[in-house]
């Protein structure tokens, strides 16, 4: 992702600024329990490129290494817009390659609507 990149790249050039983030800006319009996930999954990767200074809400976030691997693997997938390539729903393997041909304004916005509509997590998902 290329926040995430950012922070990596002004920490090697500018080692001595301090970066921040409002974290859950990333997860705004996904259902509150992927926010969660999603948001933490975020946060670890965020810090491990070098922030300093995370602005979130300490009591909706999920700690990184209590989630499940299937749940940190489809937040990998949202966040770095890399579908599983063995995934069973081909609209999975072809969501971000359809929200990529939306190359307006709106097609990073619309990568996540994707992804949601595609059921990338279990609770987006209809049934019956």
């Amino acid at each position: 992702m290329e926040t995430i990149e950012g922070v990596r790249l002004v920490k090697e050039k500018l080692p001595h600024v301090k970066t921040v983030l409002g974290i859950s800006n990333v997860s705004f319009g996904l259902p509150a329990a992927a926010r969660e996930v999603v948001n933490s999954v975020f946060l670890y990767y965020a810090t491990k490129a070098g922030l300093d200074l995370a602005i979130v809400n300490a009591e909706k976030l999920e700690r990184f290494a209590s989630i499940p691997e299937v749940k940190s693997a489809a937040c990998e997938s949202l966040l770095f817009n890399t579908p599983p390539v063995d995934a069973e729903d081909e609209r999975l393997r072809t969501a971000p390659r359809l929200a990529r041909a939306d190359a307006g304004a709106e097609g990073r916005i619309n990568q996540w609507h994707n992804r949601r509509r595609h059921g990338a997590f279990p609770e987006d998902r209809e049934t019956g």
